[in-house]
Formats: structure tokens, sequence, C-alpha cells
């Protein structure tokens, strides 16, 4: 399923439903990315521009008369660079043998070395799960317990681990039981489907369903798409190439959507143990 790539900004209309206006058209989030020529940096200023990016800062600091901040030293790039990639900073043991580490390529290795712990899954995982937004419990009135969302929890941690390819990532998010239905180590990414707010004993059933098909939209939306569409739930946008068509045509991908918190990951030898 492809459906998060819909070229919203370029969808042709029938001429008895909305259309899209030209300050929609406009809006700056959806222009055609534009390749920009780095500024030129002397020799006298390469030290402070080794990446790509970095001839940009250098060029505004520049315009505005401000220096650069001195280079790290080692034992301050091991604190930082293990923080960002860890979560935590480094030991005693693991500081001494970076320190004592003089031959060259010393900040490759150090970074290859965080790279495969398993805190950097962890530590990148807790950003994704604020994305989607991960919780243990259904977050509304009575706040039922999910006992078995620690599957998807562990999958998003396992997944930045393994590098997994982003397409995949989605994709078992999203499709899992239908592109990888034999694949169970694929299914715990599911949960992401599970993630909307609930009220599992409202009097309203129908109305319980279609505020969970909102909240699942929404955060496909946000998730996937980078753009928040609940305003188009009510109303085309008013800035944003959005329709209100559009929402409830990216909902209709989940109108079949089954809930079933009884249906396990598990291996048939775990299941028998």
């Amino acid at each position: 399923m492809s459906f998060f790539v819909l070229p919203l900004a370029s969808l042709a209309w029938a001429d008895d439903v909305p259309v899209l206006k030209p300050q929609h058209r406009r809006w700056w989030a959806i222009q055609p990315v534009i390749a920009a020529t780095p500024p030129g940096v002397d020799e006298a200023d390469a030290r402070w521009a080794k990446s790509e990016i970095d001839p940009f800062i250098y060029a505004k600091l520049k315009d505005k008369g401000i220096a650069p901040a001195p280079l790290a030293d080692r034992a301050t790039y091991l604190r930082r660079v293990t923080l960002d990639l860890t979560g935590v900073p480094p030991t005693a043991q693991e500081a001494q043998t970076f320190l004592s580490d003089s031959k060259p390529g010393a900040e490759e290795r150090l970074v290859d070395r965080l790279l495969a712990s398993t805190r950097y899954g962890e530590r990148l995982g807790r950003h994704w799960l604020d994305v989607v937004p991960y919780a243990d419990s259904d977050g509304f009135k009575q706040d039922d317990t999910r006992p078995n969302m620690w599957r998807d929890r562990d999958w998003v941690i396992e997944s930045f681990n393994n590098d997994k390819p982003y397409n995949r990532f989605i994709r078992e998010q999203i499709t899992a039981d239908e592109l990888y239905p034999d694949d169970r180590a694929a299914r715990p990414g599911l949960g992401f489907m599970r993630l909307f707010e609930d009220e599992f004993n409202q009097a309203n059933i129908r109305l319980r369903r279609q505020e969970l098909l909102n909240d699942l939209t929404d955060n496909t939306s946000f998730a996937f798409l980078g753009v928040t569409m609940a305003c188009a739930r009510c109303h085309d946008h008013k800035f944003d190439a959005l329709l209100h068509r559009d929402y409830y045509r990216l909902q209709s991908f989940f109108a079949n959507l089954k809930i079933d918190d009884e249906a396990t990951s598990a291996s048939s030898e775990e299941i028998a143990t």
C-alpha cells in the first residue's frame, strides 16, 4: 500500500467537488525542493565547515559577526556523541578507552561502537514512539491497560538496532498482516494500528469506532506524511493542500479494520510452552 505518498497537491477533481485554491498550491511546504549551492569557504575557515551543511551555518554566523564556538576537546566530544546516540553518559572505562586511543580514526571507531550498542535502538526508538504515539493503556476515562503493547515497543527498538530499511519499517506498521503474513517477526509492528485513544466500554459503539478511525487517520498522516490532517476532518484546510474529501479518502484504507487484542506474534513453540 502506497497511500502515504499520495500526491495531494496535483489531484484533478470533477466540477462538482471541491478543488484546491491558489493559496493551497502556493503553500511553502509543498513546493519543489531546489538544490542550493553551498557558500564558498576559504582555506582559513575550512576547519569550521566539515559537513555539507556547515558552510551555510558558518556563512550566516559571519554575516552577523558571530565567531563559531571553539572545537570541543576529546572528553567533551565523547560525552556529547555518547549522550546523543545512546542517551546515557560514557562510563569511566569507555572514557579511558577513547581518550587513550591516539590512532587516526578514533572518532569514527567510537561512533561505530555506539551505533552497534543495543542502547542506540532504545535511544532512537524513544523518538519514534513519541511520534506514533506509543502508550501502554487506552488513555481515556477507564484507561484500560494494553498488556501486549510492549511487543510493539521492542519491535521498534529492534528495528533501529537492525538498521531496518525505512520503507520496510513503514510497511510492517501498516500492512504486516497483508504483505508479510508468514513473518512473525514483522507482526508486532502492527501495534501502530492499535495506538489510538480508546474507551472500550463506550455506550455508542458506532461513535467509538468513528473516533478510533479518526485517531488512526490523524496518527498515520502525522507520522508518515508529515502533515496534520485533523483540520480537514471537518473542512478544507485553510493553507495546506488538503481537502475535506482527502481526509476520508485516507481514512477509507482503515474502514475494514478489525481490532483483535488476542492475536499473538508468538511462535507455535512459544505458545506450546
